[in-house]
C-alpha cells in the first residue's frame, strides 16, 4: 500500500508472492517476489527502476544530444544518495542516478540536458547557461522544482 513514484506519477505498491517480476498496472506497481521480505521487495523495485532508468536515459540522451551537438562515449546508471547526475568530461561519460525515474519527465529532461551541456561547457559559466536556455527556455523553473523532489534521493 506504500507509494512509489514512477516518472512523476504516484503508484500504489502491491506485493504478491510469485516469480520475480515488476510491472505497472492501473496505477499500481505490482511486485511479485519469491520471498515476502522487505529487502527482497526493495531490491526488486530498485532493479526494475534501474532498468527503466537505463532505457529512459538512453532515449533522452540521444534526443537532446542531437539538439546540443554532444554525444557521450558512455551512459552509466548509479546508486547515489546526494546527486542526480555527473559528467566526466575527460572521458565523455555521463552518469545518472537511477532515482531520476521517480521524477516527472520534464525534470529528467533538465538533468539530462544539464549533463550533456557539460560535454560542451565544463563549468557553470555564461556559455553553459546560455546553451541550457536555448534547449530548455524554462530551465530556471525546472531547477527550482527539482528541489521539491530531493526526498527521492533518500529512498
Amino acid at each position: 500500500g506504500e507509494t512509489v513514484w514512477v516518472l512523476g506519477m504516484p503508484m500504489t505498491l502491491e506485493v504478491q508472492e510469485g516469480k520475480g517480476r515488476v510491472r505497472m498496472k492501473g496505477g499500481k506497481l505490482v511486485v511479485k517476489v519469491e520471498r515476502m521480505e522487505r529487502e527482497v521487495v526493495r531490491a526488486a523495485i530498485i532493479a526494475w527502476l534501474t532498468g527503466l532508468a537505463q532505457k529512459v536515459l538512453v532515449e533522452k540522451v540521444k534526443k537532446f544530444g542531437r539538439m546540443i551537438g554532444a554525444k557521450p562515449v558512455k551512459i552509466e546508471v548509479r546508486d547515489w544518495k546526494r546527486k542526480w547526475g555527473l559528467c566526466r568530461i575527460d572521458r565523455g561519460i555521463l552518469r545518472f542516478n537511477w532515482r531520476l525515474v521517480q521524477l516527472p519527465e520534464d525534470l529528467i529532461d533538465y538533468i539530462v540536458v544539464h549533463e550533456l551541456v557539460h560535454l560542451k561547457h565544463a563549468g557553470h559559466g555564461k556559455e553553459f547557461w546560455d546553451c541550457m536556455s536555448k534547449i530548455l527556455t524554462d530551465y530556471r523553473k525546472r531547477k527550482e522544482r527539482l528541489k521539491e523532489w530531493i526526498s527521492a534521493l533518500l529512498w
